[in-house]
């Protein structure tokens, strides 16, 4: 049966229904994205605000604040593009700055597909970049002053759109991966204040596009790459305390485009300074280590002002400090320009001369630094109020002065700046010291003058009252520097948070300071370390609250010190009376104290008189590890003077009474020559028993010991070079008794090379009746043609004959009477060595005559002088000889070193 019309009209007017129904419900669905935020990125937004701890974001909220990018700027934005097709709109940028967020990165951010711009700067984030991210088409990253570790990911090197890219101070380590170097269209690279090591990766030189790059305060080693010179867009250039070795390259001079270049705390050995002319924008070159002359063209660019004065620190280099450019801590020389404004040149000054005069001692300082005068308990403390300056030096008064040096980069600042203020409630003890605070970004010192000299208790007071928050971002801030105290570092890398733990508590450092010229010097230096940009920009430097200074000894009491005034008055000229006394009775005058031994009395004594103190200091109380070795005449020692002078110490044997006659002849001749080849006698001591003769101290030791260096068995013993065998043995016992002439020591070494050559002593020499001296021997035998019976027999065959005979004639060469015919002694060494023919033998003839002659005469004569002892007879031969006579080992000298050798 079909079906009637009413019933198909009914029908159809139904569908119309339905469908009108789905067209309208279809219409409010597209309303809801026509001019509003897709559906997919409102949900992914709650997403993201969820991981960052972002709170008061709901789906009821338009979260969409903005239709254009707003100023990087702002704080708290999320940012819309609602210009696509069909009016939808887009989340392009978020900023979320200073949020005190503490969740962790969000890997939602890869659902917002078309956001290009992405800060979280300066919030409690942890973790580290989702590998997520690198999907993104990100063009502004800023993750800096977070708490974000581990290594840079390598897959940020995907994100090739980034054009800025800021990670600094976090606790990023390891080192730069060199996927980063596939960002070639980065502009801005920001990887300061965190714990990054290693070597720059070369793939970094592909960053053509840089304008600005920062790799200050991390761990960093090697030099600055060579490669820098591929950024030839560079802006600015920051590498402070960044880890790296010098020099700066001198292909920084290719980077002209450069208005921003800080570079400071270079590593290593000490460079020339570049060819910075080419370079504008020379802001900072700071402790780099650099020497050569000072550069002109850096005055020329700009009006500068420099400061350098003695109260800049003077420990260092020339230390340059101008008002918009810092060259401080450098080794630079040369004369300054002329045209310099406002130079104060104090540079060779001390600290102490720059003072004044003090008006009376002081024991004890107290300074309550960058606050009022305060009083706690019995202590109390000077103010400290006065403002400071980019170079200010304050000399208000006599007790103590202060100076601060440097400028607050890229902040206003004005002399409020150098004082630190904490204007609510401290709960701490002594709250009144550390409500304020002294501040300097660069160097800040106190000077102490008029200290007593001693041992002294510095206890220097710290907390941190600016990076105050423990909770935000604030506490994210390192304020990082050193602490000098008389020029030694007492705190290294100073971190007031760390060792208070905390901000707002007191951390008090306690160091004993030895006072030696009269001022005690309190250095705090920032050496580029810690934060600069975080809480805020200029937040960096050292501070210090306060400053305690306490002598360890009690000052004298005033009443006291008049009673000993009184009492020395009286007492002085009884104890010089004395002393008077005693003189005389230790000299015999008054029948005390005997001579030890006549042979001293009358002794006009011609050479220095030490101590016996002096002596036992200078030998270790005469240690046994510093005898050299002992003789007829008694013990011999190695010492050091206080000044650091060696010396060689005779010590007279209290048995010898050989050995007191060797003294007076000592002294009495010795002390009168004068000889560049002679071993000087530096003085005496006689004291009680104690009998001690002073002398240079000669590193070759004596003949014997150079004979013993060589094996008499074979030709070392001859062979030995002649320059080693004489350097240094022109000892007293080879010295002239007489007239002592320029060529003495030629003589001597003729004696000495016969006494090598035969094995046989000089005076001691008793060949027969007919001989008394080995010389007179030798010229008996050169004058018979048997000369070479005087060579040592121990000897053997085992020798060179033609070296002998040259050794020889060299000697007698040597023992001439005359000395204008004997050879220079660099004729002798050369003519041993071989390179000069002998010269001819030519004898003055009564050298030559028998043994009634000359020859036989001088010996007797030295032989009877030396074994009589007498030092009478000894210096009136002296006075009537007139030809060079020469002593070698004799008994009224024996060696001044050891005869038996350790």
């Amino acid at each position: 049966m079909a079906p009637a019309f009413s019933d198909i009209l009914r029908i159809t007017s139904t569908l119309l229904m339905l469908m009108l129904l789905t067209f309208c419900m279809g219409a409010t669905n597209l309303e809801a994205q026509v001019g509003g935020l897709a559906n997919d990125e409102v949900e992914a937004l709650l997403e993201v605000a969820t991981q960052l701890g972002k709170k008061g974001w709901n789906r009821n909220m338009n979260l969409c604040n903005d239709t254009v990018l707003p100023p990087k700027q702002e704080d708290n934005k999320v940012v819309c593009n609602c210009s696509f097709p069909g009016g939808v709109c887009h989340v392009v940028a978020i900023y979320l700055k200073r949020q005190d967020l503490d969740g962790s990165l969000p890997k939602a951010i890869q659902k917002l597909p078309h956001l290009k711009e992405l800060s979280l700067w300066a919030n409690y984030l942890s973790g580290n970049i989702p590998p997520e991210w690198a999907d993104t088409k990100l063009e502004l990253l800023s993750l800096g002053v977070n708490r974000l570790t581990g290594k840079i990911p390598s897959y940020l090197g995907r994100i090739t759109t980034l054009r800025f890219l800021n990670i600094e101070n976090n606790m990023f380590s390891g080192t730069v991966p060199p996927e980063l170097g596939d960002l070639v269209n980065l502009e801005n690279l920001t990887l300061s204040a965190n714990n990054l090591s290693g070597e720059l990766p070369l793939a970094l030189a592909n960053l053509i596009r840089l304008k600005e790059l920062r790799l200050s305060r991390n761990n960093f080693i090697g030099r600055i790459p060579e490669f820098i010179q591929s950024w030839k867009q560079l802006d600015a250039l920051e590498i402070q305390a960044g880890g790296f070795t010098g020099p700066i390259p001198s292909n920084i001079s290719l980077l002209t485009n450069l208005t921003d270049l800080r570079i400071s705390n270079l590593l290593g050995k000490g460079s020339e300074i570049p060819n910075l002319d080419p370079i504008a924008g020379i802001k900072m070159l700071s402790n780099c280590n650099l020497t050569g002359k000072f550069p002109e063209y850096l005055t020329v660019k700009a009006k500068l002002k420099i400061f350098l004065c003695c109260i800049i620190p003077l420990h260092l280099p020339p230390s340059l400090r101008f008002e918009n450019r810092d060259l401080s801590f450098n080794r630079l020389s040369g004369p300054l320009p002329e045209n310099y404004d406002g130079l104060q040149s104090l540079e060779k000054m001390k600290p102490v001369e720059c003072l004044g005069a003090c008006s009376a001692d002081r024991y004890s300082v107290h300074i309550n630094c960058g606050g009022p005068a305060a009083t706690i308990g019995k202590t109390t403390y000077e103010a400290d109020d006065e403002p400071g300056g980019a170079a200010k030096y304050v000399s208000t008064r006599r007790d103590w002065q202060k100076s601060t040096t440097g400028h607050i980069w890229d902040v206003k600042s004005s002399s409020d700046s150098y004082i630190a203020q904490n204007m609510s409630i401290l709960r701490m003890d002594n709250s009144v010291l550390y409500t304020n605070a002294s501040l300097t970004p660069l160097s800040l010192t106190y000077y102490i003058p008029c200290l007593v000299n001693g041992n002294y208790s510095v206890k220097l007071h710290f907390a941190e009252i600016v990076m105050r928050d423990n909770r935000s971002y604030y506490s994210l801030g390192r304020r990082v520097f050193d602490v000098y105290i008389q020029n030694i570092v007492v705190l290294k890398d100073f971190d007031i948070v760390t060792k208070a733990r905390g901000v707002d508590k007191v951390y008090i450092h306690n160091y004993t300071a030895l006072v030696t010229n009269g001022a005690l010097e309190i250095r705090l230096h920032w050496a580029g370390k810690g934060t600069t940009r975080s809480p805020e920009k200029g937040t960096y430097g050292p501070l210090i609250s306060a400053i305690d200074v306490e002598s360890d000894f009690a000052p004298p009491n005033s009443g006291r010190r008049k009673r000993f005034i009184i009492a020395g008055a009286v007492v002085l000229p009884l104890f010089l009376i004395f002393i008077l006394l005693f003189s005389l009775w230790w000299k015999g005058y008054l029948g005390g104290r005997k001579p030890r031994d006549r042979e001293l009395v009358g002794l006009d004594l011609v050479t220095g008189i030490f101590t016996f103190r002096q002596i036992k200091a200078a030998t270790n109380d005469f240690d046994a590890a510093n005898k050299l070795g002992e003789g007829g005449f008694g013990c011999v020692y190695k010492g050091v003077l206080s000044d650091g002078t060696q010396i060689a110490v005779k010590q007279l044997s209290a048995k010898s009474k050989q050995g007191n006659r060797e003294f007076v002849n000592e002294i009495g001749m010795i002390s009168a020559l004068q000889h560049p080849n002679l071993v000087r006698l530096y003085g005496c001591c006689i004291e009680g028993k104690q009998l001690l003769l002073v002398y240079e101290y000669m590193e070759n030791n004596s003949l014997a010991h150079v004979l013993n260096k060589g094996n008499p068995g074979n030709e070392a013993g001859l062979a030995y070079k002649a320059e080693d065998m004489c350097k240094g043995y022109m000892a007293p016992e080879y010295a002239l008794y007489g007239y002592l002439t320029y060529k003495a020591d030629v003589y001597s070494f003729g004696v000495v090379a016969l006494e090598i050559v035969s094995g046989m002593n000089n005076v001691r020499f008793r060949r027969d009746e007919n001989f008394v001296c080995l010389l007179d021997w030798v010229l008996y035998l050169q004058k018979n043609g048997d000369i070479m019976e005087m060579v040592d027999p121990r000897l053997g065959s085992a020798f060179n004959k033609k070296e002998v005979v040259r050794m020889i004639n060299v000697a007698l060469l040597c023992t001439n009477q005359s000395p204008a015919l004997r050879p220079t002694m660099s004729t002798v060494v050369s003519m041993l060595e071989g390179k000069t023919d002998v010269e001819e033998l030519v004898m003055v003839p009564s050298t030559l005559c028998d043994q009634s002659g000359y020859a036989t005469t001088l010996c007797n004569k030295f032989a009877q002088a030396s074994f009589n002892g007498s030092s009478s007879e000894n210096m009136s031969l002296m006075k009537s000889s007139e030809g060079p006579w020469t002593a070698s080992s004799s008994s009224s000298t024996q060696d001044i070193y050891p005869v038996h050798i350790k």
